[in-house]
C-alpha cells in the first residue's frame, strides 16, 4: 500500500472550492507464485507407474502474466503426459516446462504421469525438483523463485552369492563338496538368474542336488533359474573329485559367477561372484610338505604367480593396492590407486590366505606367526595381522621404517571400530563400503623410489623371497 497527497478543486453553484493536502491511498497489484510437489508413491520399482502432483498458488494481490513451472526428468524415469487444464507443455531434452498465462490470485493443481524404466539399484534414490518463475502485470520477472523437492526411494533386485568348501587338506581321489548359497537381498524380484562355474584342471564334476539341471560346455558348468523373489534363497551342494591320475600339490580355485536382470528381464544383467581355494597335497612319499625343500619349491611358484601377475600391471612407484581380508579368506574391503587387482580382488585375497596357510603348515609355525612380506623383483608386498583380519599392501619401491606401523595402526582402528560386526558379517560387500575409506592412510603412505628397475629378465628363483614374522604378536 502507498499514500499520496493531492490538490482537489471543484465548482459548486459558481463557487470554486479547493481541498488541500487530501490523502489518497493506492494499492499495487503484485503476484506471488509458488509451487508444491508431491508423489503418489514413496518406493519405486522397475516399470512402476506413478504420478507427481503439482500445486501452483498465487498468494499475492495481483494477476501473474506468465507462470513457468520447470521440472528435470531423471533418465531412469519416463514422462507419459499430464492432466493440466490450459497452459502449454514445452519439452527440451530432459527438461519439462509448463507455461500458464494470466494466473489470478488463488491456486490450481495438475498431475504429471511417470513410470520407472531401467533396472533400479536397490536402496538408491531419485530427487524430483520443481521450480517456478513468474512475471507481474507489467511483464517484470518476480524477484522470488520457489522450488519443491520430492525424493523417491528405489527398489530393485540385489543378488548375493556365497560359495563355501572344506578347508581340510585333500588328496588325489578325494571328493570336494561345495555349498552354493544364492539370495535376493533386494526389494524387487530377480529374473533370468544364471550361475556359471569354471571347472579348472585337477577337478571332475560328480553330482549336484540342485533343482535346476546343470549344463556343460567348454569346461563350464551352468545352472539356469527363472525367478527369485525378494528375500528368497537357493542353496544346493555340488560334489567334485580331485584328479587321481597322479600325485600332485596344487591350490585349486572354485569360482562361481551369477548374472541376473530385474523382475521383467529389463536392462543389462548385473554380475556378482564368489570364490574359494582348496589345497590338494600329494600322497605320502619323498615329495611331501614334510620335506622343507619340496615345501619351498611349491611355495615359491605360488608366490611368484601372484606377484608376477601384479608386476605386469604396476606403473606408479607408490602403494598401489590395499586389501582388508578376513582370516577365512573373505575379502572385506579393497582400495586401489592403479587397479592392480581390481579384475578379481576376491581371488587375490583367497590366494594370500592360501599362501599364509602354506607357510604355517610347511614350516610348523603356530599362533599368530605368519607371512610378513613377499617380493618379486621391484614389486613388494607387506602384511599386517590382527585378531580376525589381516591387511595386505602391494607397492613398488622400498617401504619406509614407519610403513608397517601405519598398516598396524590402520588395522587396529578397523578391528576396534568394526571387529564385532565383521566377525559375524555374511560376506555382502555392500555392507562394508564405508570401511574402504579407512584404508586410505595405507594407500597414501609414501615409499621411496627405486634407483633403477632391472631391464634383463631374471630367473624366478633368483628374485623370489619371503620372510616370516619371528615373534608372537603381543
Amino acid at each position: 500500500m502507498s499514500a499520496v497527497r493531492a490538490l482537489v478543486t471543484f465548482v459548486e453553484n459558481g463557487t470554486t472550492w479547493r481541498l488541500l493536502d487530501t490523502l489518497l491511498e493506492t494499492r499495487a497489484d503484485v503476484p506471488d507464485v509458488d509451487v508444491a510437489l508431491a508423489s503418489s508413491v514413496g518406493l519405486l520399482r522397475s516399470r512402476d507407474a506413478f504420478s507427481l502432483t503439482f500445486r501452483v498458488d498465487n498468494n499475492g494481490t495481483g494477476t501473474a502474466t506468465d507462470v513457468w513451472v520447470n521440472f528435470t526428468l531423471d533418465p531412469r524415469l519416463e514422462f507419459r503426459g499430464d492432466d493440466r487444464v490450459g497452459g502449454d507443455l514445452v519439452l527440451t531434452g530432459a527438461g519439462i516446462s509448463w507455461r500458464f498465462r494470466n494466473v489470478s490470485v488463488g491456486g490450481f493443481t495438475y498431475h504429471a504421469f511417470m513410470a520407472a524404466l531401467a533396472v533400479l539399484q536397490d536402496g538408491s534414490r531419485i530427487g524430483n525438483l520443481a521450480t517456478v518463475d513468474a512475471t507481474d502485470g507489467l511483464g517484470h520477472k518476480l524477484p522470488r523463485a520457489y522450488s519443491s523437492l520430492v525424493t523417491l526411494e528405489l527398489a530393485g533386485p540385489r543378488i548375493s552369492v556365497r560359495l563355501t568348501a572344506p578347508s581340510a587338506r585333500l588328496r588325489p581321489g578325494d571328493l570336494i563338496e561345495e555349498t552354493v548359497l544364492v539370495q535376493n537381498q533386494g526389494r524387487d524380484g530377480a529374473r533370468s538368474l544364471s550361475l556359471t562355474q569354471s571347472l579348472g584342471g585337477g577337478l571332475r564334476f560328480v553330482q549336484t542336488d540342485s533343482t535346476a539341471s546343470p549344463t556343460f560346455a567348454g569346461g563350464l558348468i551352468a545352472w539356469a533359474f527363472t525367478d527369485l523373489s525378494p528375500g528368497e534363497a537357493i542353496e544346493f551342494q555340488v560334489t567334485f573329485q580331485v584328479d587321481n591320475e597322479e600325485s600332485f600339490e596344487a591350490v585349486l580355485g572354485l569360482s562361481l559367477t551369477a548374472t541376473y536382470s530385474d523382475a521383467y528381464g529389463d536392462g543389462s544383467a548385473e554380475i556378482v561372484s564368489s570364490s574359494v581355494l582348496v589345497r590338494v597335497t600329494p600322497k605320502e612319499g619323498f615329495f611331501t610338505l614334510a620335506n622343507p625343500l619340496v615345501a619351498a619349491a611349491i611355495l615359491m611358484p605360488v608366490i611368484a604367480g601372484v606377484v608376477l601377475g601384479l608386476r605386469r600391471l604396476v606403473g606408479a612407484q607408490e602403494v598401489q593396492d590395499v586389501l582388508l581380508i578376513r582370516k577365512d579368506g573373505t575379502l572385506v574391503a579393497h582400495r586401489s590407486r592403479a587397479s592392480l587387482v581390481s579384475r578379481d580382488p576376491d581371488t587375490f585375497s583367497a590366494m594370500f590366505t592360501a599362501i599364509q596357510d602354506f607357510v604355517r603348515d610347511s614350516f610348523a609355525y603356530h599362533g599368530d606367526r605368519g607371512l610378513k612380506s613377499l617380493s618379486f623383483g621391484d614389486l613388494e608386498g607387506s602384511l599386517a595381522f590382527g585378531d580376525n583380519l589381516f591387511l595386505a599392501a602391494i607397492y613398488r619401491g622400498r617401504a619406509g621404517v614407519l610403513f608397517p606401523r601405519v598398516m598396524e595402526k590402520t588395522l587396529g582402528t578397523i578391528e576396534r571400530e568394526h571387529g564385532r560386526f565383521l566377525a559375524t558379517w555374511d560376506g555382502d560387500r555392500a555392507m562394508t563400503r564405508h570401511i574402504e575409506a579407512l584404508l586410505e592412510p595405507v594407500l597414501r603412505a609414501g615409499v621411496s623410489r627405486l634407483v633403477h628397475a632391472p631391464t634383463d629378465p631374471v630367473p624366478v628363483e633368483a628374485e623370489s623371497s619371503l620372510s616370516i614374522l619371528d615373534q608372537e604378536r603381543p
